[in-house]
């Protein structure tokens, strides 16, 4: 598994959490892999995508936050056959890049749906915090 996600980021910690339990409830070794720095570089984790396809896991679950960093890597795993799923981020794109799977929700449309019910209820004053540092 192989995130964009920063050390130390709650969200990502408890999808991290997540993962090795379900690994352990399912008996599957698992490799969490995240970035090292203070900021989102989707060049790290293509080389972290990169890097995991020499040890030819037997399937891969990826975020894609920049399609064009992570277009190379993705169609390598695809190339050699290893299952591929993407998760989180990248649901205008993944298809694009080949993957069959795409676990997560339509963000433009949680956006509008929100959006629509920020006005439904007259609201005036509205904050959007988006969670990803960098």
């Amino acid at each position: 598994m192989i995130t964009h996600g920063l050390p130390n980021d709650p969200f990502w910690t408890i999808i991290q959490r997540g993962a090795h339990d379900a690994a352990k409830d399912f008996n599957v070794k698992l490799s969490y892999e995240q970035l090292t720095g203070s900021s989102v570089d989707p060049g790290q984790e293509a080389r972290l995508l990169s890097a995991a396809l020499v040890q030819n896991p037997q399937g891969i679950a990826v975020t894609i936050p920049d399609p064009h960093a992570l277009g190379g890597p993705i169609k390598q795993a695809l190339a050699k056959n290893i299952p591929l799923i993407a998760f989180n981020s990248g649901d205008n794109d993944y298809t694009k890049l080949g993957v069959q799977t795409y676990v997560g929700f339509d963000q433009t449309k949680t956006g509008q749906v929100a959006a629509q019910q920020m006005l439904a209820r007259n609201a005036k004053d509205d904050i959007c915090i988006n969670h990803q540092q960098g």
